[in-house]
């Protein structure tokens, strides 16, 4: 009985610690300039505003809809609110215009 219990905490923790891909649309929006620790492009999916990590620079135009598959990770900042981590962060699988 041990053995089964210890089993199904351990398929409980492991499937907790992966991250969930998701697909949805979403806008890109232009902050302004990206500075070492400004704001520049964020992507807005599901009413929640991410930055992402990893945009190419064709895709940062100020108000572009997308098509977007991330997973998203702890919380970031940017601009004067670095400190803060006020954004979660977005690590983007693919992007497409739509």
């Amino acid at each position: 009985m041990k053995q089964v219990l210890a089993i199904a905490l351990l398929l409980i923790c492991c499937a907790c610690r992966k991250d969930k891909t998701v697909t949805v649309d979403a806008l890109v929006v232009d902050e302004g300039v990206n500075i070492p620790d400004g704001c520049g492009c964020h992507i807005i999916a599901g009413g929640i505003d991410y930055i992402p990590d990893n945009l190419s620079h064709e895709f940062e135009t100020d108000s572009l809809p997308v098509r977007v598959t991330f997973t998203s990770a702890d919380s970031a900042g940017c601009g004067l609110t670095a400190n803060l981590k006020t954004h979660k962060l977005m690590n983007i699988k693919s992007i497409k215009k739509r």
